[in-house]
């Protein structure tokens, strides 16, 4: 006799599920304040912004970093308080994030400390200036021509942390002051206050705005495939110190420079036998060429000529060709100023930019009928020498 079984088997499964309670980063909380500042000192403020941050679970927190943005002479941080020295004529910004104390991992989000100065409503009023330079030359302005004080009273110029007692700032624009020649403007400020005597708050600021004229120190050649700057003192391809970068970029319309800088390096002996050099770099540490031709005279009509390129093309000298002689024709700049003859009075050569003299007089006159003669269909013109001043690269 078959017995039959009937074979149950039970399996039995045990989960462990932990809950842990979730743990919440801390939050920050923006802060704001105004505050009176002394004048003259600068004034060392501390500033507790956990006042307003908190933790959702109620841990302890802490300040975790802190960024600064704004004119700051000094500033550090306590576990609980920004501490910070700033003499007051601008608003300040403080980034800044918090973490608990025990978990410093855990870490709130960003928040920020805007810091604006007390401003007194019978504050003189300071009105921009807008005014032109061109490079090398010296420029004055009168700031406080256009500024006036709500009561009449006298307010003073304030600079370097100085009252001055004129009203007179000069304005120079530097041939080496590449990074606002590129821009083509500087923008500098300056300040008010009433006297000596009162709360730092009550001042005023504003801008002078300086365009450059005469900015034409260098250009490119951009016709065909390629697009590449020339500087005009012969440090070609890149926009110098304080740039961008390469400016030799192929294929033209797009951002790949082949070609990082050139520039020429020159040497041989003298009279005497010494060695003679020019082979500048990238001009961060000195100069050995500049702009200009060889003359016995450097002065601001020197350099308000040289610091120039000439661009021109084919088509445009055509069309002057064509049309010199006809009644109200005006050149275009460039050929009218073309640098065919130099100050033979000032030691420099008599002919200098190739030209055609139709009536052979030695003398470039565009109306009589001279044009600048180039090769190719667009072509930059411009003299560089290493004779002006000594050579501080090599």
């Amino acid at each position: 006799m078959k017995r039959k079984y009937l074979l149950i088997a039970a399996v039995f499964c045990i989960a462990t599920i932990n809950i842990n309670a979730q743990n919440n980063p801390p939050v920050a909380v923006n802060d704001s304040s105004i505050v009176i500042y002394i004048f003259p000192n600068d004034t060392t403020i501390q500033f507790n912004v956990l006042l307003n941050d908190y933790d959702p679970d109620g841990n302890p927190i802490k300040i975790a970093e802190v960024f600064q943005q704004g004119e700051v002479e000094y500033f550090n941080f306590t576990d609980s308080s920004i501490i910070y020295t700033f003499s007051g004529l601008f608003e300040i910004v403080f980034q800044y994030r918090v973490c608990e104390t025990a978990d410093t991992s855990s870490l709130s989000n960003w928040a920020y400390l805007y810091i604006n100065p007390a401003m007194d409503e019978n504050a003189p009023v300071a009105r921009n200036d807008t005014i032109t330079c061109s490079p090398g030359y010296y420029t004055t302005v009168n700031v406080l021509l256009n500024d006036y004080d709500p009561n009449g009273e006298s307010f003073y110029l304030y600079r370097n942390h100085n009252i001055i007692y004129d009203s007179i700032i000069e304005i120079i624009i530097n041939f080496n002051d590449y990074p606002i020649l590129n821009e083509g403007y500087r923008k500098t400020f300056y300040i008010i206050t009433k006297d000596t005597n009162i709360f730092h708050n009550s001042y005023d600021v504003a801008y002078i705005y300086v365009k450059i004229e005469n900015n034409n120190f260098y250009d490119s050649l951009n016709i065909n495939n390629v697009n590449a700057r020339f500087n005009c003192f012969g440090n070609h391809f890149w926009d110098l110190p304080g740039g961008t970068g390469a400016k030799y970029f192929v294929p033209n319309g797009s951002t790949k420079a082949t070609i990082f800088t050139n520039t020429f390096w020159i040497g041989g002996l003298d009279e005497n036998d010494n060695i003679h050099l020019a082979g500048e770099r990238y001009r961060q540490v000195g100069e050995d060429y500049w702009h200009g031709p060889v003359s016995n005279i450097y002065d601001s009509v020197y350099d308000a000529k040289w610091f120039k390129i000439w661009k021109l093309t084919k088509q445009e000298i055509n069309y002057h060709k064509s049309h010199w002689w006809e009644s109200g024709y005006a050149p275009i700049e460039n050929i009218l100023t073309w640098p065919g003859n130099g100050d033979e009075s000032a030691g420099q050569l008599a002919q200098l930019a190739p030209y055609y003299d139709k009536n052979n007089d030695g003398i470039y006159e565009p109306m009589d009928g001279d044009y600048p003669v180039i090769k190719g269909d667009q072509a930059l013109f411009f003299i560089f020498n290493d004779a002006r001043d000594y050579h501080s690269e090599t």
